[in-house]
């Protein structure tokens, strides 16, 4: 998962951009999807007559990883449709968007492997938390965060509050969390409205930094915190 934080101080270095995604090739992709339409135009059998007449199918059209196993015998398509597809995918560079997004500097499956965690940033991460709780992370005026925003969307945030409230019971000092998840901006807006920008941290979390709702947010976010402190870096 990337982060980036916004409304800190001079301690601002924590901040991780999002994975770019490579440009397609567009004669590549227009040829691919001519390939495609052509293919379903034709239209495909019933899956059981596929099975019927290829006796390895559901051999040759499965695939095992991480120990699952996937059999797509049963779909609507054979060895050309799955090759336009493989085409259509080097044409959008899908294999380098793969590989770069993997060398990530944060991924949030390699922070779940122990083997992996000190590598990937777990040990800064926890490093900055302790920070911000011991209120050593401060906004621009130099008071201690006091409320931390959340934007995000979906698994971007769903995980982060399903934990925040699992173990509020439990929670000693440190700021309060709010969820903005919302492209209708009166939710950021009625949050906004009880909270200091000089107090506040905003936390863009997203995997691609594509998706509207975040960035939007964000976007409100930086205007408010700008006309606050004078300042729109």
């Amino acid at each position: 998962m990337t982060v980036a934080g916004s409304g800190a101080g001079p301690e601002a270095e924590l901040q991780v951009t999002g994975f770019v995604y490579p440009d397609p090739d567009p004669q590549a992709v227009a040829v691919a999807r001519r390939r495609l339409d052509s293919l379903a135009a034709e239209g495909m059998p019933d899956p059981r007559r596929l099975l019927e007449a290829e006796p390895g199918r559901a051999v040759g059209y499965g695939l095992e990883a991480a120990g699952l196993y996937w059999n797509y015998s049963r779909q609507l398509l054979d060895d050309r449709v799955l090759a336009a597809l493989l085409e259509l995918a080097e044409a959008v560079r899908l294999p380098e968007a793969v590989r770069g997004l993997l060398a990530g500097p944060v991924l949030h499956p390699l922070l779940r492997s122990s083997r992996r965690r000190t590598a990937v940033g777990w040990r800064p991460m926890c490093a900055w938390a302790e920070r911000l709780r011991g209120g050593q992370w401060r906004g621009f005026d130099g008071r201690p965060i006091r409320d931390l925003v959340h934007l995000g969307i979906g698994g971007s945030l769903l995980g982060s509050k399903l934990v925040c409230e699992a173990l509020a019971p439990w929670q000693e000092g440190g700021p309060r969390v709010h969820f903005v998840d919302d492209l209708d901006p009166h939710l950021l807006t009625r949050t906004l409205a009880s909270l200091e920008p000089a107090t506040t941290l905003f936390v863009v979390v997203s995997k691609s930094f594509a998706s509207v709702e975040p960035l939007t947010n964000a976007e409100i976010a930086r205007t408010w915190l700008a006309a606050a402190a004078g300042d729109d870096r």
